[in-house]
């Protein structure tokens, strides 16, 4: 299905949706529960926190309500749970004449998205989140002219949104939800206080990446021949900036930032370039182990756990990453117990999928 874009219409937030805005609420003050909280961050689905069931508080019901956060960051999202929300986040209800189901929501949710930079620059959507203008395919006679609605419910020109094009085209895309068989609850506990402390120098050799500078030396998009990723000290798209014509790392290690963000680590499986910015960790020769995806994860994970040593712009130097201890498991002799590991992260949700 093609997306023609030139043919849509204007329609108000407020024509298809009723907004609410959060009371105040104190999370520190909240019972902890199952019903999630919608608050006004971008990150973990915009989900603060996790409260009991709060009296006198409105519950939004998540297959008719869409949250959002609107202050620093605007952006719209699907909750899987009906949900709180939190202060001065705000919902999109679909009104009771035009309930929309999830993928007419979803399609909406992505126009929303591309909005976001209107409220770049700390700009705050606030009281204007019911009038901003989303363009969404419109209803069209079958002679191809504009179908018009004289009792102008959705917009003062008649125009109606086409929501069965909507749903179409969302399931013409060809996703399909990963699924797990593993249970949380069958993940094996961790025991932490059996575990051995042991420091990085013990285990890894620590390397530092070389210099490129972006643009110049490497770029965004990936081809036949710029087709080494670019690890830096970024905290999305695992650690990926743009792609190069050479590699410094033959993968299947992991890559801790050492700059900004110190000690956020990712595992790499191919071949890349670490920038200046990131350190390469990889087993020391003695431990007669390589990296797997899953021994990759767990160490990642526990790497990344360091990152409050690194706070207030400090930096996560070579010397002072050697001398971090952590703790890992160890079988009965006093060893690092990789079989441990590896079957830990293999039990978890999805773990089954890696």
């Amino acid at each position: 299905m093609n997306l023609d874009v030139e043919r849509w219409k204007p329609f108000k937030i407020n024509a298809i949706f009723d907004v609410y805005t959060g009371g105040d609420l104190i999370m520190g003050e909240i019972d902890e529960g199952h019903i999630p909280i919608a608050s006004n961050s971008a990150e973990n689905n915009n989900i603060a926190a996790y409260s009991d069931f709060i009296p006198n508080r409105k519950l939004f019901d998540c297959k008719k309500s869409i949250s959002i956060a609107d202050r620093g960051k605007f952006w719209a999202f699907i909750q899987a749970n009906d949900f709180y929300l939190g202060t001065r986040a705000k919902s999109l209800v679909c009104k009771e004449h035009n309930v929309l189901n999830f993928y007419q929501m979803t399609f909406i949710v992505s126009i929303i998205n591309q909005e976001s930079f209107k409220f770049s620059y700390g700009r705050n959507c606030c009281a204007n989140l019911s009038q901003i203008d989303l363009y969404l395919p419109a209803k069209h006679n079958p002679n191809g002219s504009i179908f018009r609605d004289k009792s102008k419910k959705y917009s003062k020109c008649g125009y109606v949104p086409d929501f069965e094009f909507m749903e179409n085209y969302i399931k013409s895309l060809h996703y399909k939800p990963l699924t797990t068989k593993n249970r949380p609850e069958n993940a094996p506990p961790l025991n932490i206080e059996k575990w051995g402390e042991f420091s990085l120098k013990e285990i890894f050799n620590i390397n530092r990446g070389k210099r490129l500078v972006k643009d110049e030396d490497y770029f965004d998009d990936k081809d036949e021949i710029y087709k080494f990723p670019v690890i830096t000290a970024k905290t999305t798209d695992n650690g990926v900036d743009g792609y190069y014509n050479e590699s410094n790392c033959n993968g299947n290690c992991i890559i801790a930032c050492g700059e900004a963000s110190g000690m956020y680590s990712t595992y790499q499986k191919e071949p890349c370039w670490v920038m200046d910015t990131a350190r390469i960790f990889s087993f020391k020769e003695n431990m007669a182990i390589e990296f797997t995806p899953t021994l990759g994860l767990f160490f990642a994970t526990l790497l990344t756990y360091n990152m409050y040593r690194f706070s207030y712009g400090r930096k996560a130097k070579p010397s002072n990453m050697n001398t971090i201890i952590i703790k890992l498991p160890i079988n009965h002799k006093g060893e690092l117990d990789f079989d441990f590991m590896e079957n830990y992260i293999k039990s978890l949700p999805y773990g089954d999928r890696i």
